[in-house]
């Protein structure tokens, strides 16, 4: 695929304005962040210091998935949704390390800060494609040449959706999007997702007002909700279930303690899979 120019990208980056993309780099200690940026994640954490434990819990269950996904069910095919900035742990440095070299990965997102990595990265690793999208526009990322590619060869994919879902408002049908992607990927594809909860009334108060910043809002939902995202589309819920990250662990690895306690991490996570039989339509 052609990958945008730098200085093209350079222009598009509103750096007076915070991203939610780039708060998460900087909440996880990484530096491709700005001013704007930094003072929603100061305003997250100075509230709730638990939220760089959430992410950073977030991004070990994502290594803990990938492996998973690879190792159980075979995937060789991972489409990332949202993929966010190169914070470490990204999928295919996971797949490098357990010499994974058959495998492909997808990146798709929206933010011109995560191109610019995007462009590096595709060009050290050939097995690897960036899409600029939007997330919320199926057809869009669908259609693309690179997800074309992607699915051409008819096997599962692993659609990655961590800690997107809970920006999507009701009004926009999180489940429906869901349902969109995966209606269009092969049987025995894997939803790999995470989530945040409405366990702490408090801290989506604080969220909620510190996102507004980034023009971006989070919903929050509960735990049964969250689940209803794949189950809503008939997808099989896998492993342990849709469970804290802390907990989510069918590998049987060794876990390092999170650096809060667990009631702590209002975040949620889990992977479902589409059946590789469609069901029978009822008489």
């Amino acid at each position: 695929m052609m990958a945008p120019t730098s200085s093209a990208l350079d222009c598009a980056i509103d750096t007076s304005t915070a991203n939610v993309t780039r708060v998460y780099d900087c909440i996880l200690g990484g530096k491709d962040n700005y001013k704007a940026d930094r003072v929603v994640a100061k305003k997250l954490l100075d509230a709730f210091p638990s939220v760089r434990a959430i992410a950073q819990e977030n991004r070990r269950f994502l290594g803990r998935a990938v492996r998973w996904a690879a190792s159980e069910y075979g995937i060789r095919r991972f489409l990332d949704l949202g993929t966010g900035l190169p914070t470490g742990g990204q999928i295919h440095e996971v797949l490098q390390q357990r010499k994974l070299d058959d495998c492909s990965v997808l990146y798709v997102d929206q933010d011109p800060v995560v191109q610019t990595h995007a462009i590096a990265l595709t060009r050290q690793c050939p097995a690897v494609e960036c899409l600029a999208a939007d997330l919320r526009r199926p057809d869009e990322v669908l259609d693309s040449a690179a997800a074309r590619t992607l699915l051409e060869h008819g096997e599962p994919i692993a659609l990655v959706m961590c800690a997107v879902l809970h920006f999507v408002p009701d009004e926009d049908d999180p489940a429906g999007l869901v349902g969109e992607y995966m209606d269009r990927l092969p049987p025995g594809s894997i939803l790999v997702y995470t989530h945040v909860t409405d366990e702490n009334p408090a801290a989506v108060a604080v969220a909620k007002d510190a996102y507004k910043d980034a023009n971006y809002q989070v919903y929050p939902r509960s735990k049964e909700a969250i689940e209803a995202l794949a189950t809503g589309n008939k997808l099989i819920v896998q492993g342990p279930g849709i469970e804290k990250v802390t907990k989510w662990n069918p590998n049987g690895e060794e876990l390092d303690p999170p650096e809060e306690p667990d009631e702590q991490i209002w975040l949620v996570g889990g992977a479902a899979a589409k059946p590789l039989v469609s069901p029978r339509p009822s008489k």
